[in-house]
């Protein structure tokens, strides 16, 4: 069918994304370029018989009403999918995320080698953070497959839907999708906890209970690794620590100090010599005993100076890691960090 050729030819463009609309032409994402492709548009017959293909009876009945449908799906040529259908002006569209074959290792990624030290920790918190689309499911992919070479761990991991898939190589890792195999991430940190996880992969922290129950299983003694939504490493304390009403914040902050072992923000931004391939700036910050004394006793607006002087620790602000991909020749040197607030970092999403 062509809407399957349409996705073959996305994946051979190495495009992350491919969106469909009936009467219109399709586009593709190209290293975070949009970019039409050489089809005139895609015939409603064309949409309705590719939904009929891939959705049950219920499912095609919940998109005819309007209603919003996400799955994940594999291509006949091995391509893992994601899906977001949903109609437009009362016709089917749909956003397709694709993901490639191969599991990147950090090396290929160029992330930051005080990662790898701290994935080998025990146990404590990790929080990866980024806009959407800056690459953050690739980046806990590459660490988790780093850990399934490297060391011999039970390793589970929740995700909304499962996009790249671990085969075992030293570690047992099991991977369970939410909505398919546990109701919620929250209904899934609490079964992990019973199935003797060496590491707990958390695709998403979206509300308190997910949050609490986070640094609940770092506090017992697992690694938990898992992302938040926020622009920068110091934003996503902050969101954690609001996510909680005022009289739990001081418990929270506490626990935060003991058991956050290092936050991350990433941008993907577009390589000097080849504009169409990116490479990813990440922001460390590490809990050392400084940064978690701030954090113990709320002055967080003071992490990203102790970040800046922080290096020796493995620590970088975005602004460094800007800085080094343009003095290494990564990217040109007018690319700059976003817009700031006066306390320096980029306003925080409180």
């Amino acid at each position: 069918m062509y809407i399957f050729n349409l996705i073959e030819m996305a994946y051979r463009a190495k495009a992350s994304d491919l969106h469909l609309s009936s009467g219109k032409p399709p586009y593709m994402r190209v290293q975070g370029r949009l970019m039409p492709m050489d089809y005139t548009f895609i015939s409603v017959q064309e949409m309705e018989l590719f939904l009929a293909q891939i959705l049950k009876q219920k499912e095609r009945e919940d998109v005819q009403r309007g209603k919003e449908t996400d799955l994940s799906l594999v291509h006949p040529e091995g391509i893992r999918l994601r899906l977001h259908i949903y109609s437009q002006q009362g016709l089917p569209s749909i956003s397709i995320r694709l993901f490639p074959k191969e599991i990147p290792l950090p090396q290929d990624l160029r992330l930051p080698p005080i990662l790898l030290d701290l994935i080998c920790e025990e146990h404590g918190l990790i929080l990866v953070t980024g806009p959407t689309g800056s690459g953050k499911t690739t980046t806990l992919a590459s660490l988790i497959h780093y850990l399934n070479q490297q060391e011999t761990l039970r390793i589970i991991t929740l995700e909304d839907p499962v996009e790249y898939i671990h085969t075992p190589i030293c570690s047992m890792i099991e991977q369970r999708e939410i909505g398919l195999d546990t109701d919620s991430f929250l209904a899934g940190i609490r079964s992990a906890l019973r199935q003797d996880p060496d590491v707990i992969l958390i695709g998403e922290l979206r509300d308190r209970e997910t949050m609490q129950a986070a640094i609940r299983a770092a506090e017992a003694g697992r690694l938990v690794l898992a992302t938040v939504h926020t622009s920068r490493a110091v934003s996503a304390i902050y969101r954690l620590i609001d996510a909680f009403p005022p009289v739990q914040q001081s418990q929270i902050r506490s626990q935060l100090a003991l058991n956050l072992l290092a936050v991350t923000s990433q941008r993907l931004l577009p390589l000097s010599h080849s504009p169409y391939e990116r490479i990813a700036a990440v922001e460390v910050l590490i809990n050392t005993s400084a940064v978690s004394h701030l954090i113990r006793t709320d002055q967080l607006h003071q992490i990203e100076s102790v970040m800046q002087a922080g290096r020796n620790y493995g620590m970088q602000s975005l602004e460094m890691a800007y800085q080094q991909l343009q003095e290494e020749g990564w990217i040109d040197p007018g690319i700059v960090v976003g817009k700031k607030s006066k306390a320096g970092l980029e306003l925080h999403e409180r």
